[in-house]
């Protein structure tokens, strides 16, 4: 009988683990602050452009120079 209670005492912890660390694991990361950046109508600077879409900008840039 006591073999039992200790299983079953086992088992109430993992349970009680589990459902104190699931939801902290499972929760979404905090979101990150985005930069707005006003570009005025008709602009076409590409650096300006760049401010606003900068991992594009910097695809784009690497187009200038063929490897």
């Amino acid at each position: 009988m006591a073999k039992k209670k200790r299983i079953l005492f086992i088992v109430g912890v993992a349970l009680a683990l589990a459902y104190l660390i699931i939801p902290y694991g499972c929760a979404p990361g905090k979101p990150e602050m985005v930069k707005t950046v006003q570009i005025p109508d008709n602009e076409i600077d590409p650096e300006l452009w760049g401010k606003a879409y900068p991992e594009e900008y910097e695809s784009w840039k690497k187009t200038e120079q063929p490897e």
